[in-house]
């Protein structure tokens, strides 16, 4: 997990999801055709989003 300008935050956080949760969780909410994870089956190395309405995803993010 990332979260210290790119270091590892893996031991700053109880839940290794709460970073994912709470910056993508609204993304994957909102459009989720938009949000993939990369899974190799025994870790998740990496996730992309995106959103097609920038002033819909600020809105429900706030």
């Amino acid at each position: 997990m990332t979260d210290t300008s790119g270091g590892d935050a893996t031991r700053l956080h109880m839940n290794n999801n709460v970073i994912l949760d709470i910056f993508a969780g609204p993304y994957r909410a909102i459009e989720p055709e938009l949000a993939f994870i990369v899974d190799t089956g025994d870790w998740m190395t990496g996730y992309v989003i995106a959103t097609g309405n920038t002033r819909l995803s600020a809105w429900h993010y706030r």
